[in-house]
Order: structure tokens, then C-alpha cells, then sequence
């Protein structure tokens, strides 16, 4: 690996850790160090959290990873979890064939926002609901379908994932899935959200 293929390979784990302790905290949980979480990938790449030293880490936590050269970011539920960080850029015609079916190729041309933001957020939603699934994209783009566009949300599959633009990049990550379609309604519904 690259020195900085590492870097960036550190900056998720440092990310995913954080994550970790954030939401361990949120719950009430203190005092967990960053070396007592040991975050390792299963056979198809998914990071998977083990407790590392002590007990301290809960068994039952999702994580998800995602780093574009110096950011990262990450999310961790009790639930499965996707994250995803992509730089926004135009898409030729090749990648969107590659990428999107026919049919959601008209979806995204019947838009109104920006082409290459919004291919961006697409692929991102294709990333993160491959990744919550813990088998990622697998080189088979086609098989996660994109059936709704809501402001900032895609469904695909049967995951919805809301997204923000970030610093030139697109961030996303999957909805509870308790709680997606009401959350996706509202976040729509609610001007200062929908950009």
C-alpha cells in the first residue's frame, strides 16, 4: 500500500473509531479509548467492531467507512449502516451507462439540479446502500436500483440514503430504517434542508 493509500486507509480508521466513541457517549457510555475498539474487514472488505484489550465496547455495532484522499468519514449504528464520500464531477456517458440503468438515467435527466451533483449523489446512494448490505457494490452497479428521488434522498433497494454536499464532495449515508420514509418526507418538506 502507498504511503498515501495508508494515510487515507488510517484517516478512515481514526474516523470510524471516533464515530464509535461519539455514539457510545450519546448512550451514556464513557471512558472507551480509541485502542479499545479493533475495527477489522470481513471476507467481502465490510468493516466489522471488535473489542480490543477490554469489554467495554457493546457486541451488536454497525460501522461503515468511506475516504476520499485526506477526508474521511464514518457511521456506526445498531443497525446495519452505509456511508459513502465521493468528489463531485461530470459523469461521460460511458460511466453513466456503467452506472445507471435506462431507467434511472431518465429519472436523473427529469431533475432540475445541477447534472454532475446530482450523478454524484446517485452513485453515492448506490455506494451506501451496497455497503449497509455488507457486500458492497460487488461490480454489479445495475443490481441496486434507484425507485425514488426526493430532494436530497434516494431509495435504492430498500434503503434510503440522504445526502449533503460537503467541501466540493458528496457526503451520504443510509436512513434508520424505522424511521426513513417519514424522515425523507420531512427532510423534503423542509425548504432549509432541501439544497
Amino acid at each position: 500500500m502507498s504511503p498515501r493509500r495508508k494515510r487515507s486507509w488510517l484517516n478512515g480508521r481514526v474516523a470510524a473509531k471516533d464515530a464509535v466513541r461519539l455514539w457510545l457517549k450519546s448512550r451514556g457510555i464513557t471512558g472507551v479509548y480509541p485502542q479499545e475498539i479493533r475495527i477489522e474487514n470481513d471476507a467481502q472488505g465490510a468493516p466489522q467492531l471488535f473489542a480490543n484489550v477490554t469489554t467495554s465496547l457493546p457486541a451488536g455495532l454497525f460501522v461503515s467507512i468511506s475516504h476520499k484522499g485526506n477526508l474521511a468519514v464514518a457511521i456506526v449504528a445498531s443497525e446495519p449502516v452505509g456511508i459513502d464520500l465521493e468528489l463531485i464531477a461530470h459523469h461521460d456517458d460511458d460511466f453513466m451507462a456503467m452506472a445507471f440503468t435506462p431507467m434511472e438515467r431518465l429519472l436523473l435527466a427529469s431533475s432540475a439540479d445541477e447534472p454532475a451533483a446530482l450523478a454524484t449523489r446517485a452513485w453515492v446512494a448506490k455506494e451506501v446502500a451496497a455497503k449497509r448490505s455488507g457486500r458492497g457494490l460487488g461490480g454489479a452497479p445495475h443490481a441496486w436500483i434507484i425507485s425514488a428521488h426526493c430532494g436530497n434522498a434516494f431509495k435504492v433497494n430498500d434503503c434510503w440514503v440522504y445526502s449533503q454536499e460537503m467541501n466540493g464532495h458528496v457526503l451520504g449515508w443510509s436512513l434508520p430504517a424505522a424511521l426513513a420514509e417519514e424522515l425523507v418526507l420531512t427532510l423534503a418538506a423542509s425548504p432549509e434542508m432541501a439544497n
